[in-house]
């Protein structure tokens, strides 16, 4: 398919047309010259181009004359000439110069396509070319089309420059197959496409509602009192943003509200219609009546009797299924509380690590001074002072990787509370209940487990949603009454009342195996559900005792810093003494000086990691917000006001 389009060409432009190459059958070759604009008259560029019809593939070089055949190199002959001027005048051979073409734009066949930016109104065909040795005679006869600028080519390369010319010639001469668009994307004008074009040009989105600010969504940020955030508001802070605990509230009510529709079949439905309008009725042998008004009302009156049960099932598992999606609200907010509280011991970890950082640093240079001084008193070598300059470096770089996890932490926390900590304090909190959590507990905890009764849950109502399948054969027994009051129906007649009381009994005898497929499906899902509070309990238990794991080693590490960061600060004091009396090394100071900022380093994770372990052991109990409630005293009544 050709799409043709007028293109303007503005006033010394040069252009030029490669080959365009088609094959639809046989193979329509056009080979254009290469073209200049005429100064004489600007809007009237003619070009000769011929046109040769074959039922094979004909080499275009066999046509066309070629002035660089003897060039070795494909790109020369582009770039030597490939934009000489040729006068083009009406329809006749240019003169000042040769046509151009290039010898061959693919040893494959590729068919290459070549869109030139120019005004071609007339073309003669076949003028002055001759064809190969036993091909047909061209025909040819004198057309006059517009510029091609868009065009469909099944497999076709498409070229929009001399540059792109001599990027498929490099491409050739290396060995390479030319780049080729997509068979069934078409090719347009400027390589572009809906898709390009979709895609830049982005339209204005309505709304079927007034646009709500998110930021009415929230609760205002705390203002902490000097400054310091404290573990408290931002539990609170949480509690009422938490995006997690907003979507876990809301499917609970969701679940609440199926419980209501479950309920409907076992009340009674009534429905009340009435109408009026005109009739026109006719009636063979009896004529017939136009513009009556015809009326009608009546109401309905439906109540299920007995379906054995099905509907009870059904409820019950509805009910099943709003006490699975309490229970994971349950565990959302612990889950949530305990990723609050475990960012802000991080946080206040890597603060604490920063303080320890800085002041290795602080001590580091003063032995740095001190040996300075020495160096300059002649008292110490040169070798001395560089090793101390050293050390104190290797205090630095570990300051900036300190500061680095701090950040990092900061970042952590902005993303799970939303709050932006500036100043924080470590919080008092009793996690004596954290050692409740043991190898003879552990059991007998998961069996309370919020997210394991959760899937339980699920599976109670995956088995009352089998047995209401299987009452689906048995029949329903329904009590309807109803009343109707017409008049003018089918004709001129006076009005008159109906009413009937039934009994109705449905029973669905054959259901082309549906019903037995269906339970059959959901006895499936009750086993993948098994399977999945199997593997949970398992993580649980496994979760479980790392926690042990974890507080057992750090409670036992815990006296053993204390006692390391008390030993190793009373060495460096003493070093610090006897190296300024000379009995003393330098090394033997910084390693003592070493010894002691990672004693302070190893007690501080130490602490934080048996910390958030206990947090953890109470996350595992169930107990977590209520403890940090109960030790932070906060309760409902601390959190903001629902607005009316």
């Amino acid at each position: 398919m050709l799409n043709f389009t007028n293109i303007e060409l503005h006033t010394a432009e040069r252009i030029n047309v490669a080959i365009l190459s088609l094959v639809f059958g046989g193979v329509i070759t056009l080979a254009p010259y290469a073209l200049a604009q005429d100064q004489s008259d600007p809007f009237d560029t003619l070009a000769t181009v011929s046109v040769f019809f074959s039922r094979k593939p004909i080499p275009v070089e066999d046509f066309v004359p070629d002035p660089f055949s003897d060039s070795d190199s494909r790109q020369e002959r582009l770039g030597a000439d490939v934009a000489r001027n040729v006068s083009a005048s009406g329809g006749t051979q240019p003169s000042g110069g040769q046509a151009i073409a290039p010898s061959r734009f693919d040893a494959e066949g590729l068919p290459l396509v070549s869109l030139a930016t120019g005004v071609l109104n007339t073309f003669d065909l076949a003028k002055d070319m001759v064809p190969l040795p036993g091909t047909p005679t061209p025909k040819s006869r004198a057309i006059t089309i517009p510029m091609v600028s868009s065009l469909e080519v099944p497999g076709a390369v498409q070229l929009e420059s001399v540059s792109d010319v001599q990027d498929v010639y490099a491409d050739l001469d290396n060995g390479l197959q030319p780049s080729t668009t997509n068979k069934s994307r078409p090719l347009t004008a400027g390589g572009r496409s809906p898709q390009y074009e979709r895609a830049l040009n982005r339209r204005s989105v309505g709304t079927t509602f007034p646009d709500a600010d998110i930021g009415d969504l929230l609760a205002n940020p705390p203002n902490p009192e000097g400054g310091i955030l404290t573990l408290k508001e931002v539990l609170i802070y949480t509690l009422t943003n938490n995006p997690d605990i907003g979507i876990a509230l809301w499917q609970t009510e969701d679940a609440r509200y199926a419980i209501r529709v479950a309920k409907a079949p076992f009340l009674p439905a009534v429905d009340l219609n009435a109408s009026t309008g005109l009739e026109n009725n006719y009636i063979e042998d009896a004529g017939g009546t136009n513009g009556v008004k015809r009326r009608e009302a009546g109401i309905r009156f439906t109540q299920r009797l007995y379906d054995f049960g099905r509907s009870a099932q059904l409820l019950k598992r509805v009910r099943a299924l709003h006490q699975s999606s309490e229970l994971a609200y349950n565990d959302t907010v612990e889950s949530t509380v305990f990723s609050a509280v475990n960012t802000y011991l991080i946080l206040l970890g890597a603060t604490e690590q920063l303080e320890n950082a800085l002041a290795n640093v602080k001590e580091h240079e003063d032995i740095f001074r001190l040996v300075e001084i020495n160096y300059e008193g002649g008292n110490t070598s040169e070798a001395s002072l560089r090793r101390a300059q050293t050390r104190l470096d290797r205090a630095r770089t570990a300051s900036i990787d300190a500061e680095n996890f701090r950040e990092t932490a900061i970042n952590d926390f902005r993303r799970v509370t939303g709050l932006q900590p500036d100043l924080i304090a470590e919080p008092s909190i009793d996690v004596s209940q954290a050692l409740v959590l043991n190898d003879q507990t552990v059991d007998d905890i998961l069996t309370a487990n919020f997210e394991l009764q959760s899937f339980v849950r699920d599976g109670n109502s995956i088995k009352h949603q089998i047995k209401a399948a299987r009452r689906t054969n048995l029949p329903e027994f329904t009590l309807e009454l109803f009343g109707r009051y017409q008049d003018n129906v089918l004709g001129n007649t006076e009005g008159s009342t109906e009413g009937r009381a039934m009994l109705t009994a449905r029973w669905n005898l054959y259901d082309g195996g549906a019903t037995s497929s269906r339970v059959k499906q959901l006895r499936a899902r009750e086993k993948e559900n098994q399977q999945r509070v199997i593997k949970l309990r398992n993580e649980l238990r496994q979760e479980a005792a790392n926690i042990i794991t974890v507080l057992r080693t750090t409670n036992n590490k815990r006296q053993i810093f204390d006692e390391q960061v008390v030993s190793s600060r009373r060495v460096v004091e003493l070093y610090s003494k006897e190296f300024e009396a000379g009995r003393r090394t330098l090394l033997e100071l910084l390693d003592a000086q070493a010894d002691f900022a990672e004693a302070r380093e190893g007690s501080i994770a130490n602490k934080y990691e048996n910390l958030s372990a206990s947090f953890a052991s109470l996350r595992f109990q169930n107990n977590l917000t209520p403890i940090l409630a109960r030790e932070l005293g906060f309760s409902a009544d601390n959190g903001p006001k629902p607005s009316l």
